[in-house]
């Protein structure tokens, strides 16, 4: 009898263990951004051009002393979803929340540049600098790290924990590229 179960949780496990699909599917839309996605597609000729859902492409360059010691692309590091909230634009993350910044953009005095404002609540730092919104499809910011944001994405970048005694010198300079992956214009 127990020869017999231990066989047959054999042929079970074999059966279907090479069915088990162990890599996430790149095409999966989460919950919330399929909600949004419904929103945008309703409203499409009532939106402003910086409402949709965009994905996040950056570049971090690593100084010390002004000398560039690394510098790292980072594709599709994060997808987000700008709607229009009175006067500014709320940014959130994929999953429709602000769990760990509070952060909008608000339109500037000039056509396509608007301010970003963002609080990281963990860290206490503020981000407040121009973007730029390129032929409706592109959001171009770059910032120097906060510290408080630095000393977190060192150990992202760097793949190794920052030591005290090299934080004086170090800078991180970010350069973020938005693209707009929906609603887009087809021609």
């Amino acid at each position: 009898m127990e020869k017999n179960a231990i066989l047959f949780f054999c042929i079970y496990f074999f059966a279907c263990s090479s069915k088990i699909n162990i890599e996430p599917d790149s095409n999966y839309v989460v919950p919330a951004e399929k909600n949004y996605r419904k929103y945008f597609k309703s409203n499409y000729n009532n939106l402003d051009p910086l409402e949709g859902i965009w994905t996040e492409y950056v570049v971090g360059t690593l100084y010390d002393d002004g000398k560039v010691i690394e510098r790292k692309e980072i594709p599709k590091r994060a997808r987000w979803i700008i709607i229009k909230n009175g006067s500014s634009y709320k940014i959130l993350n994929q999953y429709g929340e602000q769990n760990k910044y509070v952060a909008s953009f608000k339109r500037g005095k000039i056509k396509n540049y608007y301010t970003f404002d963002c609080l990281i609540i963990k860290t206490k730092d503020r981000i407040n600098v121009e973007a730029q919104l390129i032929d409706d499809t592109t959001i171009e910011m770059s910032y120097n790290a906060p510290r408080g944001i630095f000393e977190e994405s060192y150990k992202e970048f760097m793949l190794v924990d920052l030591p005290e005694s090299e934080q004086n010198n170090l800078e991180l300079y970010w350069q973020f590229n938005w693209l707009k992956t929906f609603p887009i214009e087809l021609d």
